[in-house]
């Protein structure tokens, strides 16, 4: 949904970049377009958190497989 991609592309900021203004953003963003999703009645409230937390937790995964030291 559209909170889980944009909290996919947030964490992978967190993440990867080095740019203190394009992590604060990025979490601002992140957080306006779930309480807009929330507000605009599109989804339940649980859907946006379930999405975001499952969203963050792939690309942690992510991180963890691909940048793992052998």
């Amino acid at each position: 949904g559209h909170a889980a991609t944009v909290v996919a592309g947030v964490t992978t900021l967190l993440l990867f970049s080095n740019n203190r203004l394009e992590k604060i953003i990025g979490s601002v963003v992140a957080v306006a377009t779930s309480i807009m999703v929330i507000t605009s009645r599109l989804h339940y409230t649980s859907d946006v958190i379930v999405g975001a937390a499952f969203s963050f937790m792939a690309v942690c995964l992510f991180k963890n497989l691909v940048f793992a030291k052998k």
